[in-house]
């Protein structure tokens, strides 16, 4: 029998009452109902043990069950099976005190073209035992920590960590607030020297004191003036010359430099320019200062490899590749046997004149996905003609890649903070590819027209840009018709490729998913999800619905699992309150046993059975999107199963 169980811990009312969990039973899939856990003191033993409680309502003076096993047999499995989940909760959710030591962090400061950065090194000495390796990352939703790991078998794996999910949070808790002490720290000194320095300059903020301190700069570079007895100096954070505290500083009489210093600095410098040929030097050459900051950078472009887009310092990395097609070919060479990681081609933008330490690197392609809006966090590199035509190349070199677009939350914002009234039903129409993408981005364009018009807000303006390139990055994804479409025989193409190997292993989908979840990335999930190897369950069927069904991905003891819910099923619904009827696909990854939050891939809630039935449709379509079945398959599959069954207890098949 298929018993489930889901409960939920309260740590303060276990203090005060009898009560240790609440929770739900599901039986085959069928239906659900509520239990409790309680527990009391055995004198005999002289410990607290607990046992299982079912629904009861009160007849008068007496109670009775409402819902309750009838069967000895069946009773004891559901009782195991909640009292096993119930220490399961009571084990993971009670944390114990933690008693670390020391912490010790070594902040980094690299950047690096991957989604992933490291910021910083941390030791933790705790019982006796130092742990070393211990890595904070900061990815794009936020900051975490990683475990020293070691690899087996092309996959990485923990060398140390909580034996508890609850105890693991405690170290990574611990590690990132030392770690945001070091930084504040940091931060506060260099705030501190920054005041201070331009406390010490005097920088005026007037137009007139910044032209005078300039002037005199130029002056006293082109007059070799020696360094003591120089007033202004460049000062790299504001690009810009700058007086400085003193002058004459090896000398006895150091002189401090004021607003006054400077005005009669610029005046004794200005009688020595008065002819007009001076005069009109210094003009043309500011003119021409300015015009040569107006003029765009030469930029070098060229490519990467990297065996690991993670981590590039492992396994093979190539730089410097002047051709997309010479990438191109040294990414197909890789032999996936040593893979240390997902492959990547990536772009690497240098300004001439500029150290290279100044360069931007982003990976584009990694393993079979092309992620174009990595690129909006390097706008120079973006907008590059040459980076617009390598993207395109990469598109065509790898057809079967799934090209990421920005996320429809991203898009809306940037919209939101443009002060455009967003649509989000045509937003969700240009994802799908109902409605005309460039219709749209006519259409900001022409506001942005309006924007420029009427002087509206520069900040407005920079979204509204920011907005107009994130939807010109929108792809709708591709379905089995777009595939297929247009080639002979693609029934026979289709059933050629089942036997062929899968682009993503497990151990790729486990990696995968976890940031897909977080950043609500359907394409993602769809595409990893359609290029792998499924174990697929028989489905549950209930009258003329789909009731259940799942699939997992598996690797060792972590897995993707997902399941398809309908509470549609054709018979009476209870109501004790509003007729609630529900649909769903949902996901979760188990990391080690250990579940991870759960990611809603399609969701639907319904007051009434036409829509219900709409909404099933729906939700039924992604799911056979999903696995590549027909609706008539899952039948099929569940008539199977039962055909099997009936063979077992020498029934005749129905």
């Amino acid at each position: 029998m298929n018993i489930k169980a889901n409960m939920r811990v309260d740590f303060d009312s276990i203090k005060n009452t009898s009560t240790v969990a609440t929770g739900w039973v599901e039986i085959e899939g069928i239906f659900k109902f509520p239990v409790s856990v309680r527990k009391w003191f055995d004198d005999k033993s002289g410990k607290e043990m607990m046992f299982v409680s079912y629904p009861q309502r009160k007849d008068g003076d007496r109670y009775s069950g409402v819902v309750y096993p009838h069967d000895r047999e069946v009773r004891n499995e559901i009782d195991r099976v909640v009292l096993e989940v119930t220490k399961e909760k009571l084990f993971a959710e009670s944390v114990p005190d933690v008693n670390i030591d020391d912490v010790r962090i070594t902040p980094l400061n690299q950047k690096t073209g991957s989604v992933v950065q490291k910021l910083g090194i941390a030791s933790v000495k705790m019982y006796g035992m130092t742990v070393n390796g211990i890595v904070i990352k900061e990815g794009r939703k936020g900051r975490f920590v990683q475990m020293p790991q070691y690899q087996t078998q092309g996959q990485y794996r923990d060398t140390v960590y909580g034996v508890t999910a609850a105890i693991q949070r405690k170290i990574e808790e611990r590690v990132l607030l030392e770690y945001d002490r070091i930084i504040r720290a940091q931060e506060e000194v260099n705030m501190q020297e920054m005041q201070e320095t331009k406390n010490n300059q005097e920088i005026e903020q007037t137009d007139e004191y910044r032209r005078q301190v300039s002037a005199i700069y130029d002056y006293e570079n082109r007059n070799n003036i020696p360094e003591n007895d120089r007033m202004t100096k460049w000062y790299d954070e504001m690009n810009a010359a700058v007086a400085k505290p003193w002058y004459k500083e090896n000398d006895t009489d150091r002189v401090p430099i004021s607003e006054s210093t400077i005005a009669a600095r610029y005046a004794e410098i200005s009688g020595e320019q008065q002819t007009a040929g001076n005069t009109q030097a210094i003009q043309e050459e500011q003119k021409k200062d300015e015009e040569n900051e107006k003029k765009t950078v030469n930029a070098v472009i060229t490519f990467t490899v990297a065996e690991s887009s993670e981590f590039h310092s492992m396994g093979t990395y190539i730089d410097n590749i002047s051709t997309v097609e010479e990438a191109i070919e040294k990414f197909n060479q890789i032999d996936p046997a040593r893979l240390h990681g997902i492959p990547a081609i990536g772009i690497n933008y240098h300004v001439e004149g500029t150290d290279s330490i100044e360069d931007e690197q982003a990976d584009i392609v990694m393993g079979k996905i092309i992620d174009v809006p990595s690129l909006n966090a390097y706008p120079d590199m973006r907008d590059n003609e040459t980076v617009k035509a390598a993207i395109e190349k990469l598109i065509e070199a790898y057809p079967e890649s799934l090209v990421l677009s920005p996320t429809e939350d991203d898009v809306m914002q940037t919209l939101e903070l443009a002060g455009v009234a967003a649509d989000r039903k045509r937003l969700d129409g240009i994802y799908s590819g109902t409605e005309d993408r460039e219709e749209y981005i006519q259409y900001l364009k022409i506001l942005r027209e309006d924007y420029a018009k009427n002087d509206t807000d520069e900040i407005k303006m920079s979204y509204l840009d920011k907005a107009i390139t994130y939807v010109g990055q929108i792809r709708k994804p591709k379905t089995s018709q777009d595939e297929n479409k247009g080639i002979d025989g693609a029934e026979d193409a289709a059933e050629i490729q089942e036997d062929e190997e899968p682009m993503y292993s497990s151990a790729d989908v486990i990696t995968l998913m976890p940031n897909f979840f977080a950043e609500k990335n359907r394409d993602g999930v769809r595409f990893t999800i359609k290029n792998t190897k499924l174990n697929i369950d028989n489905p549950i069927i209930v009258g003329k619905y789909i009731r259940a069904q799942c699939f997992t991905v598996e690797n060792g003891n972590d897995k993707v699992f997902a399941r398809f819910q309908n509470e549609l099923n054709g018979m009476e619904h209870m109501r004790t309150g509003p007729l609630l009827i529900r649909q769903q696909i949902v996901m979760q990854v188990f990391k080690d046993g250990v579940p991870q939050p759960p990611y809603l891939y399609a969701s639907y809630k319904s007051d009434n059975v036409t829509e219900a039935i709409e909404h099933y449709n729906e939700c039924k379509g992604w799911w056979t999107d999903l696995t590549g079945q027909t609706t008539a398959e899952i039948f099929q599959r569940a008539k199977t199963k039962e055909n099997k069954q009936n063979v077992k207890q020498n029934k005749p098949g129905l």
